[in-house]
């Protein structure tokens, strides 16, 4: 019950996507393991657009600091250190 609980809120949560569900006994593990793939989500709109303004606005700080000579390094986490 509480596993199909479980599968029923997210479902709730994703507004309704369509939740594929498996839950397998794995001789070597102690436990169960349940895994949840989820289809039907719709697209991040809002988000895309919000990535989109960041990555411009990144190059024109790039683009800036290149005119002014200096030197530009972006790290793994995406931010910009003016060298």
């Amino acid at each position: 019950d509480n596993i199909e609980y479980g599968f029923d809120t997210l479902a709730t949560l994703t507004g309704g996507a369509i939740i594929h569900r498996g839950i397998y006994e794995d001789p070597e593990r102690e436990k169960l393991v349940a895994y949840t793939i989820v289809g039907g989500l719709k697209s991040p709109k809002k988000r895309i657009e919000e990535l989109k303004e960041s990555r411009q606005l990144m190059f024109e700080i790039i683009e800036a600091a290149k005119e002014d000579g200096k030197a530009v390094k972006i790290n793994s986490s995406i931010t910009i250190e003016l060298i």
